[in-house]
């Protein structure tokens, strides 16, 4: 097995065992971060979508292979 299947596993043990040793409600922290990354989703969705709007329309357009 590689280094790089490893990397993943050993970085959710090692969090896991931290957070037992400072007695950290693992769940709790968890959930308290996927929420705050939804919130900040919602918060850039629009901006991203007009973004990726504008970028289709300049490839439409052609204007990016004139430039380039």
């Amino acid at each position: 097995m590689s280094l790089n299947a490893l990397v993943i596993p050993g970085l959710l043990t090692l969090i896991s065992l931290t957070a037992l040793r400072q007695r950290v409600d693992l769940y709790a922290a968890l959930t308290q971060g996927a929420a705050d990354g939804l919130a900040v989703l919602l918060r850039i969705f629009p901006a991203l979508v007009g973004l990726l709007t504008a970028i289709a329309m300049l490839r439409a357009s052609w204007i990016l292979t004139i430039v380039t």
